[in-house]
């Protein structure tokens, strides 16, 4: 992975994770995330696979996928830039100025990329202003941001996501919180040939998609925890440190240790 990344967590929000980076001939491995993924294409343009649909995201457009959606990425040739911002569905309504209850209560975005040239430049502005450790607070485009954002979700804005997708999420929220056992190779054969058989069923992900998704997250848990990324590369299963690394970059983009490093800084702050 040839990239210049950096990383970064709001000083006074910290569940809001920021990253600016470069890419020349990264390729992203199918992943999601817990929470919402927001983001601007700076340089170029990115390709993105998102629950099975090939995207294109560019200039003028944000890339904003919802909580547990599966998707990859990819340089359509040229290599990228683009500034991300990962954050929680209760920090993201806590910046809305909604509650967020039950899974849903603050609507979702219908497409993973939405056309808005105004929008694009006030999140790219936003950004660049949270890059000298200023606060979510005292950045002056915050409001102006997190509203056009909430214009943005779903029609209805308050409407939980259709019965299949809260099912989903819930299950994979499960499987998340079981830890590494779930994606642990060295559980018995019947045991995991069952629990895939299932998942692929009701996810409709598969099996190696899921093991190295529940793999990464319960690292990156025990990473935000203090373990070393050894210790988390051998706990959750991978054969050493460098399979893991790989692992780890390809889905989240960012090192092991350079995400262990900024969680550790903030603890220690």
């Amino acid at each position: 992975m040839r990239a210049r990344i950096s990383y970064s967590l709001a000083p006074d929000l910290p569940a809001l994770e920021l990253v600016c980076a470069d890419y020349e001939a990264q390729r992203f491995r199918s992943h999601w995330h817990a929470g919402f993924t927001i983001g601007a294409v700076t340089r170029h343009a990115q390709g993105f696979r998102c629950e099975g649909v090939e995207w294109t995201a560019g200039a003028d457009e944000l890339i904003v996928l919802n909580p547990m959606q599966v998707h990859d990425g990819y340089s359509l040739g040229t290599g990228w830039s683009t500034r991300m911002v990962y954050l929680p569905e209760q920090t993201f309504a806590h910046m809305l100025g909604a509650e967020a209850g039950a899974a849903g209560t603050i609507g979702r975005f219908e497409r993973p990329v939405l056309r808005d040239a105004a929008l694009h430049a006030l999140f790219v502005a936003w950004h660049r202003a949270m890059d000298g450790a200023c606060g979510v607070a005292e950045n002056a485009l915050t409001r102006s941001l997190f509203r056009r954002l909430g214009l943005a979700l779903t029609a209805s804005a308050h409407a939980s996501p259709t019965a299949h997708d809260a099912a989903r999420s819930e299950r994979l929220g499960a499987l998340a919180g079981e830890g590494s056992h779930a994606a642990d190779e060295r559980a018995a054969p019947a045991s995991r040939s069952t629990t895939w058989r299932r998942s692929k069923r009701e996810l409709g992900l598969a099996p190696k998609v899921l093991t190295s998704q529940l793999r990464l997250i319960a690292a990156k848990r025990m990473l935000a925890e203090g373990a070393s990324v050894v210790d988390a590369a051998l706990e959750c299963g991978y054969h050493d440190q460098s399979h893991f690394s790989r692992e780890f970059a390809a889905a989240y983009g960012i090192t092991a240790g350079q995400f262990r490093r900024v969680q550790q800084d903030r603890q220690r702050g």
